[in-house]
């Protein structure tokens, strides 16, 4: 069992929670909470079509979890021991993931590493 914790910003927000409470689908929230769940048992090696490296972005991934009138994504990387932080959310609307979005995790990742420690 893995551990799951979400980014919280420097303020105390914490950005996926957000997302998911934001979604106005409860079918929806249920879904992204199934997905979540497949990845606190199994982790880093939670196999596609769930999840899915990010190219060109060291340790970052994607949590693809597809509903009927969405396709929602959250990014992840994993960090000491068996946790997982949960750093960035959307619905996407796209073909391929738009780099703002990917920016916005990297960046999310790096502010912890720096404020949590080394990997």
């Amino acid at each position: 069992m893995w551990q799951l914790e979400y980014y919280q910003t420097e303020t105390g927000n914490e950005p996926v929670k957000g997302f998911i409470n934001s979604l106005d689908d409860i079918e929806e929230q249920a879904e992204v909470f199934a997905h979540l769940a497949m990845l606190r048992n199994e982790g880093l090696f939670l196999p596609a079509p769930f999840a899915k490296s990010i190219p060109n972005v060291k340790k970052l991934k994607e949590l693809r979890i597809k509903c009927p009138a969405h396709i929602h994504r959250v990014f992840f990387f994993g960090f000491t021991g068996k946790k997982v932080i949960l750093l960035h959310a959307f619905t996407k609307k796209t073909q391929k993931t738009p780099q703002r979005e990917i920016n916005i995790a990297v960046k999310r990742m790096k502010d912890y590493i720096i404020r949590k420690g080394n990997l």
